[in-house]
């Protein structure tokens, strides 16, 4: 069985929608054709009734009137009845003598009549309810609906087979994409729907092969980055046992090289859990203006021993704000940790931190004079895995998690984060959330 496709479906409904007015204009007209005809028979029949009725010579007998009828007259016959409706004539006695049960009742016109005798009878002339040939008008009609049919083919179907071609182009290419093929296109159509319709399933798949890639190199980064300091562990470990008098000197190392894989799989992990919708958050009424001073000057003085010079602001005396401090403190930390990715090795490198309120609101902002984040890059910054520069070790940033995790903190909060950039001008970043925000069920849960 042929299915037929949407556009075809629609295409042959659109021409039974044009012919059904010509149909029913036909029917219509051939009934109002028919009762007119009928109508005026009727009329005539019934002139007809009162002109013979007035000519006929009362002392000729009824039957001869109906012979003579007869000759002249096949189509209409004429019957005549005496006072007491006995039939004393009939111009076709046949059709009394074998009535027809189905057929309709006939077209009449009557008149009263004189006969021989003085008495009055009724001369009554009929004939059959015959439909009309109109062959000549269902010919005009005829070739009108074919006319239409043939305009509307010539009009809609090359535009429907365009759109069923370039829907089973996309239906394959989605085919393709969802087996894995990212990245490939389809050619932009020029019709502004179908452009746009073609134009997001190009960017779609353009933004899944490059998420792609980036998945590709965060595995090629994690396994690398994970060898490397379980190497270093192994190469230390193997040390201290040849050597067990120069184990401490040695600590320190084997410390960092475990928060660094600490800090990898941590970062993993919480990945994992912002993906599945788990934000664990155990908010509460905070002090704005302790909170500001408390987390900014840690991180003055982390930025400050990275040999870059901080500016610290806090503009909210005797505000009370709901959050997660912890959380929040995780975001700062995000931020001034790319902020200095940015500056390192620039002239005069700053970063500035501030925090400030108004009726509703507050906000966290981190400005740099860094490198700055190219315009094309900034649409994807909070998206997983994505590195602003590719070439950067694990020393000055991450595994392209950070941003996208601050972000998912804030939008738990009912808040939302921002970033400005212009390369080589710096870079600022806006966290900002409601003093009292209404937590989401679907992101949040309280811890």
């Amino acid at each position: 069985m042929i299915r037929l496709g949407l556009f075809q479906q629609l295409f042959w409904r659109v021409i039974l929608l044009l012919l059904l007015p010509p149909v029913l204009l036909i029917a219509l007209g051939h009934v109002y054709f028919q009762s007119a005809i009928w109508d005026r028979w009727r009329s005539d029949l019934g002139q007809e009734a009162a002109w013979t009725a007035r000519h006929w010579g009362a002392p000729a007998p009824p039957a001869e009137l109906a012979r003579a009828w007869r000759q002249t007259h096949n189509s209409v016959r004429l019957t005549i009845v005496d006072a007491q409706g006995r039939l004393i004539a009939d111009s076709q006695p046949e059709i009394a003598a074998h009535p027809d049960p189905h057929a309709a009742s006939p077209l009449q016109g009557s008149a009263q009549i004189v006969l021989a005798d003085g008495s009055r009878g009724v001369l009554t002339l009929s004939r059959a309810r015959r439909f009309l040939a109109t062959a000549k008008i269902d010919l005009h009609l005829a070739l009108g609906m074919l006319l239409i049919v043939g305009l509307s083919v010539f009009a809609f179907y090359p535009m429907v087979r365009k759109l069923t071609v370039a829907f089973q182009r996309l239906g394959a290419q989605a085919r393709r994409v969802a087996d894995g093929h990212f990245g490939e296109t389809i050619d932009p159509s020029k019709d502004r729907e179908l452009g746009e319709l073609i134009g997001a399933f190009n960017d779609m798949s353009l933004r899944l092969k490059a998420q792609d890639e980036r998945k590709r190199r965060l595995i090629a980064d994690v396994s690398h980055e994970l060898r490397s300091p379980m190497a270093r562990l192994r190469a230390l470990g193997e040390t201290i046992g040849r050597h067990p008098e120069e184990a401490r000197r040695h600590l320190g190392q084997l410390e960092a090289e475990i928060a660094l894989m600490d800090r990898l799989v941590g970062d993993m992990l919480e990945t994992a859990r912002f993906e599945e919708g788990r934000v664990a958050l155990n908010p509460g009424p905070v002090t704005l203006a302790d909170w500001a001073k408390d987390a900014l000057e840690r991180n003055r003085a982390r930025i400050e021993q990275a040999g870059v010079a901080c500016d610290c602001s806090i503009e909210a005396e005797g505000a009370v704000a709901l959050f997660d401090p912890q959380r929040m403190v995780q975001v700062l930390g995000v931020l001034v940790e790319n902020a200095l990715a940015a500056v390192v090795g620039g002239p005069d490198p700053r970063v500035e931190l501030a925090v400030a309120t108004d009726d509703d609101h507050w906000a966290l902002s981190v400005r740099d004079n860094g490198r700055g984040i190219p315009a094309e890059d900034l649409p994807f910054v909070f998206d997983r895995f994505f590195r602003v520069q590719t070439d950067r070790a694990r020393a000055t940033g991450g595994a392209g998690l950070g941003l996208s995790i601050a972000k998912a903190i804030m939008e738990a909060h009912g808040g939302s984060i921002e970033i400005e950039s212009k390369p080589a001008s710096g870079t600022v970043v806006l966290a900002r959330m409601p003093l009292t925000p209404q937590f989401p069920h679907n992101s949040a849960e309280r811890a």
